[in-house]
């Protein structure tokens, strides 16, 4: 009997903690849509070569960087195309805003290398378009330092 009694009293905790949350759970859904924001954090292509990275960009660049708020905080990088590598031409010259995902807890001291200094040159790795908003081809593949030889082999076929 004590076992039964124990049953019981372990259903009704169940049962009220389930009505408890379906109550705190009743206001989110009777928000509108606008209201309602969830972030989606995408998994993310680990690339083996800076190669492969060139081949899923839309825009492979030298390019000096900078974070125009604190590097610690969301936003986005500044990136001053020095030379295209890859993409259109067009852009050499050009500031690009880079958007980061800081939904997803990406900042600028996140994605950038270690030893990372505003005066060196990087090669960026980029996807989007003017028209668009450009974005790293990922976190932890869209940035990396220059190097010649690197930047040689990754120029358009």
């Amino acid at each position: 009997m004590a076992c039964a009694v124990r049953a019981v009293r372990a259903a009704r905790v169940v049962a009220s903690c389930a009505a408890s949350a379906v109550l705190v759970a009743l206001p989110a859904c009777s928000m509108p849509a606008e209201e309602r924001t969830v972030a989606a954090c995408p998994g993310y292509v680990a690339y083996d070569s800076p190669a492969d990275r060139a081949a899923a960009s839309d825009l492979v660049a030298r390019a000096t960087v900078r974070a125009p708020g604190s590097p610690s905080e969301d936003g986005e990088l500044i990136a001053h195309v020095e030379e295209v590598v890859r993409g259109e031409a067009e852009l050499l010259g050009a500031e690009l805003e880079i958007d980061l995902n800081g939904e997803c807890g990406d900042t600028p001291s996140s994605v950038l290398p270690a030893d990372f200094d505003p005066e060196d040159p990087m090669i960026v790795f980029l996807v989007g378009s003017q028209e668009t908003a450009w974005r790293l081809l990922t976190p932890v593949d869209g940035v990396m330092p220059y190097d010649p030889a690197i930047a040689d082999e990754l120029e358009q076929p």
